[in-house]
């Protein structure tokens, strides 16, 4: 899964979420209306020609979560049990190989800050 910003010469128009089996949702910033295309290039044709799309990177939390889980205490085992998330998710994002955003990870970090 891969996340743009969809822009126009007066800026951002819409956030892009386009996924592994190719096909893009968009939701449009104005009228906060939802669109489904087969893929990029059937968006591309749907919009005028000056439209850029920029990849959205996630913001890298491995760091963060080191610090709230060892300052908490917990192996990331049992940070893992606790949560309901795989070790190896914990393990992963850690090390900043996982950057897809989990809302119960996002969760327990803005419990403690």
């Amino acid at each position: 899964m891969r996340t743009y910003t969809i822009n126009m010469e007066e800026g951002q128009v819409a956030e892009a979420v386009a996924f592994s089996d190719g096909q893009v949702v968009v939701r449009w910033l104005f009228g906060d209306t939802i669109s489904r295309f087969s893929d990029l290039d059937q968006l591309r044709a749907a919009l005028d020609e000056r439209v850029t799309f920029d990849p959205v990177r996630p913001e890298p939390i491995g760091d963060r979560l080191r610090e709230a889980r060892t300052a908490a205490g917990l192996s990331q085992r049992k940070l893992s049990r606790e949560i309901g998330v795989s070790f190896s998710t914990i393990s992963r994002i850690e090390a900043g190989r996982n950057f897809v955003s989990n809302s119960v990870i996002e969760d327990w970090l803005d419990a403690r800050s």
